[in-house]
């Protein structure tokens, strides 16, 4: 669904297509995904602690619940490369290739870096 409010609707585009058909046919349409990622236990802290021990921190707390939030930084317990977390990542999510698009440390170097979910697949950095 969109992030951004729709000013028409048209069968023009796939997404204005797909809208009418489920008005069409009568059916209500709510995404979760971005509640799935924000929730304390949800899919980014599911995906952190999936890759190394250590403890998660929303990047971007939610104002009345600050365990929540957009993203989550992971401080591993033990200094993990960040060439292990990626192939944690591959295998968890069964993918066949991945890499980090920051302009952060080393491939060897420590790692308190995770990538989250719905922060566009970059790796976050302190």
């Amino acid at each position: 669904m969109p992030h951004t409010p729709l000013m028409r609707l048209s069968t023009d585009d796939v997404m204005g297509r797909i809208l009418l058909e489920c008005a069409k046919q009568q059916l209500a349409v709510h995404c979760i995904h971005t509640s799935a990622d924000a929730a304390v236990g949800g899919i980014n802290d599911w995906l952190a602690r999936s890759l190394s021990r250590g403890s998660t921190t929303p990047i971007l707390r939610h104002p009345r619940v600050p365990e929540a939030g957009q993203g989550r930084l992971l401080d591993c317990d033990v200094a993990t490369p960040l060439s292990t977390i990626v192939e944690r990542l591959k295998e968890l999510l069964q993918l066949r290739c991945a890499r980090p698009t920051c302009e952060c440390a080393p491939v060897n170097a420590g790692c308190t870096r995770t990538p989250t979910a719905g922060l566009t697949g970059r790796l976050a950095k302190r």
